[in-house]
């Protein structure tokens, strides 16, 4: 599944940081552009961390934040046509330079993608893996916001880790983080298990990318909504 996957790597942040004594200046906020396309609604419920991120500690920038998720089967209608919103959307406000001039923002209600006080155990137990602590989230370089409220990690291959929180419904929000070099099969293999399991698919808002499932031949059920 490398060739499946290859638009799983984390993008670039969205700002750049000051040059020491550079005179500020001011901009048309119509012309500032993203080089986000998409991110979803509401902030990243977090606590204050205290102290510096640890060494194993998932860290990532808050852009990051379910840009590659897991979802009910149930909701995969719901799925496809926000995917069709943000297709649509990207190719009405792409700059000439590639960047955005708006962002799309996905309001998808969090609901349980896996139900019950013992979600989050499942989980572990299905993956074969220890549950960690949540992610530190940040905004850059030294802009930590905290860690992420009630959150888990899992990692489940080198460079790849499922992450999310939960709550008295179970836990309602599942995402994936690969960061670069990861393990190439490692995100796909915990997909095969979750969607035997539990009937999960999966979503890659960036790469306009949805898997649904196994065919009877064993390839990956795909959509994606410029390619159907």
């Amino acid at each position: 599944m490398k060739v499946a996957f290859a638009g799983l790597l984390a993008l670039a942040a969205l700002g750049s940081p000051a040059v020491a004594g550079q005179t500020p200046q001011t901009m048309d906020p119509n012309k500032i552009l993203f080089t986000v396309s998409t991110l979803s609604d509401g902030a990243v419920p977090v606590t204050p961390l205290k102290g510096k991120a640890g060494a194993t500690d998932m860290t990532f920038h808050e852009d990051d934040w379910r840009q590659i998720e897991f979802f009910p089967a149930s909701r995969e209608q719901e799925i496809r046509q926000a995917l069709m919103a943000l297709a649509a959307f990207e190719r009405e406000q792409r700059a000439p330079s590639g960047a955005w001039k708006k962002v799309y923002v996905r309001k998808l209600p969090a609901q349980p993608v896996v139900a019950g006080t013992a979600a989050l155990a499942t989980l572990a137990k299905d993956l074969g893996v220890a549950a960690q602590p949540g992610p530190v989230i940040n905004q850059g370089p030294g802009k930590i916001l905290g860690r992420v409220a009630h959150g888990f990690s899992l990692p489940v291959g080198r460079g790849v880790a499922l992450y999310g929180f939960s709550d008295a419904s179970g836990v309602p929000v599942l995402g994936a983080r690969v960061e670069e070099g990861a393990e190439d099969d490692a995100l796909a293999n915990a997909f095969v298990k979750l969607n035997a399991k539990h009937h999960l698919i999966l979503v890659d808002w960036r790469a306009h990318l949805l898997l649904s499932g196994i065919a009877p031949a064993g390839n990956f059920i795909t959509w994606r909504p410029d390619r159907n």
